[in-house]
């Protein structure tokens, strides 16, 4: 029970108690003169003392003593409760700073994963914790480490098949059998399971992937994604400057956008071409690129794709791979439902991520902003479907967004060759 307001003074509890005692001697008057008359006077006296203290005592008990003691206890348990969170807290801290003095001490980049593999045990903060990180030398992203020596199979993926890597940004999932979730994620389950998925991240980079599962439907909680990502900002930070003192890291991050290259996107697509599973591949640029920079400067060009960029991220379907070139062009890589033994989903999605494209079309067609001046895209799309090669499906892709320049630009041009804008 909480203390009432009425007690939450001294002067306060004070009058209260003189009330209850001019309560409890006027009941004993009351009592003494029409129902203890016929007594003799020690009787009378003795009845009411035994009245003023039972009633007395209840009254005091029940209005002061018990609040009091209750609140007392509320005190302790919260103060218990602080207590708790700090020695928890300390004791977070006090790891972290072991792992950065080892960390700081490894002199190679395998040293530093062994000295993060060794820690992930000592979280104690989920099911299955894994870390996965990007090749130095081909950009695909390997199995590491795992909090436990018992895990699945692992074989090299490419970055952008992860949804954190995609997004940059910490992803929770709910359940795996989700068709949103994260396809690198569910190859690295046996069953559905709810998720954090955090990226390693250092200097705009994607270095990799931290993987943590829970139940399904219970992901991790809020202060075990605060450890994660505390986590995984340090393995980004001395992996990075491993691969900088040793030159070995090969930039695959464009510095404009932070999005990867078009080369990672195009490994997307030849890995959905060999397993069968259908995607709407597209390439999108902003017409007049090369006169935009002539009479704007490279700043402003920069910000258009900077900004364009965002619109793709927002405006396109979750999880598709979204890739950059030097000049400007975008990659587009979107999975599709279905496959080749569900055609109508197959062509419903295609039709979904061809009016996903308009929709960014039609948001920079629309804008007419102080900061930049206005421009328009062009894009052409095909579905991946039937496609003999990657080559010859990325040519096909490339032929769209050409005919879409030719045709005057602000189009989008689709797999049939007919154009809508």
């Amino acid at each position: 029970m909480a203390l009432p307001p009425t007690l939450r003074s001294p002067g306060r509890a004070t009058m209260a108690v003189l009330v209850l005692l001019v309560i409890t001697a006027a009941i004993s008057t009351l009592a003494n003169k029409f129902l203890l008359g016929d007594l003799s006077q020690g009787w009378a006296l003795a009845v009411t003392g035994l009245l003023v203290v039972t009633i007395g005592g209840s009254l005091l008990t029940r209005f002061v003593a018990w609040p009091l003691a209750s609140r007392q206890a509320e005190l302790f348990d919260t103060t218990q409760t602080s207590q708790n969170a700090l020695s928890h807290d300390e004791h977070f801290r006090q790891q972290f700073a072991q792992l950065d003095r080892e960390l700081a001490a490894a002199p190679s980049e395998p040293a530093a994963i062994k000295v993060l593999g060794d820690y992930l045990s000592e979280l104690g903060i989920s099911d299955l914790i894994e870390l996965h990180v990007i090749n130095a030398f081909d950009d695909t992203l390997d199995f590491v480490a795992a909090n436990r020596s018992m895990v699945l199979p692992s074989s090299p993926a490419s970055p952008w098949d992860c949804k954190a890597a995609v997004a940059s940004a910490t992803v929770t999932t709910e359940t795996t059998s989700s068709p949103d979730a994260c396809a690198h994620l569910r190859t690295r389950v046996s069953a559905p399971v709810s998720a954090v998925s955090v990226p390693l991240t250092a200097q705009g980079g994607i270095l990799g992937v931290l993987h943590a599962t829970g139940p399904e439907g219970d992901p991790p909680t809020p202060t075990a994604v605060i450890i994660l990502e505390s986590f995984a900002a340090r393995a980004a930070l001395n992996i990075a400057l491993q691969r900088s003192s040793t030159e070995a890291w090969r930039p695959h991050i464009d510095t404009t956008t932070s999005l990867p290259t078009d080369d990672d996107v195009a490994i997307v697509v030849a890995r959905a071409l060999a397993d069968n599973r259908p995607q709407a591949v597209g390439w999108l640029s902003i017409d007049n690129l090369t006169r935009l920079d002539a009479e704007h400067g490279s700043e402003v060009t920069r910000g258009y794709q900077r900004w364009l960029a965002s619109l793709l991220l927002s405006l396109l379907p979750p999880g598709s791979s979204i890739g950059t070139r030097p000049d400007g062009d975008f990659l587009l890589a979107i999975d599709l439902p279905g496959g080749n033994t569900a055609e109508n989903s197959s062509a419903a999605g295609f039709a979904d991520a061809v009016e996903r494209i308009e929709l960014v079309r039609a948001a920079v067609a629309q804008r007419r902003g102080r900061d930049l001046p206005d421009v328009t895209v062009s894009a052409g799309v095909i579905g991946s479907t039937g496609a003999p090669s990657t080559i010859a499906l990325l040519a096909r892709a490339r032929a769209g967004l050409d005919h879409a320049r030719k045709s005057g630009g602000n189009i989008v041009v689709q797999q049939s060759g007919q154009a809508s804008s």
